[in-house]
């Protein structure tokens, strides 16, 4: 496919984008003068989906009814819930993959595994 740089090839296009739909799921933020944003914000949350009030209610009526035992079915067994589809995405065998914290989290497993402080 040749791509061009113009307006009405990214009409052409977005006409034939079959995730388009998925737009509406999405509060979309607005400037001053009403208008649609375009949202490139790399360091966020993303776009809010409409979703999350009903969400947020869910999980809340979870913690009201069940407190900390509300998540047991949920996180308890995470890992293996996600091995095969972790291991179809990184090309590798679900014997091979893991799913386990944050990344934050790894990433200081990681480093505290080769820190080895001296006395200077």
């Amino acid at each position: 496919m040749k791509f061009d740089s113009n307006k009405s090839f990214a009409k052409k296009e977005d006409i034939k984008d079959q995730l388009k739909h998925f737009r509406e799921k999405f509060y979309i933020p607005k400037n001053k003068n009403k208008e649609n944003l375009i949202y490139f914000c790399g360091n966020s949350l993303g776009l809010q989906p409409k979703a999350v009030p009903e969400v947020l209610k869910k999980e809340l009526e979870v913690w009201q009814e069940k407190g900390v035992l509300g998540q047991e079915d949920r996180w308890i067994n995470y890992h293996e819930r996600l091995t095969n589809s972790s291991a179809s995405v990184v090309g590798a065998k679900a014997s091979e993959v893991v799913i386990m914290n944050a990344l934050t989290v790894n990433i200081h497993l990681l480093l505290v595994s080769f820190y080895r402080p001296k006395k200077n």
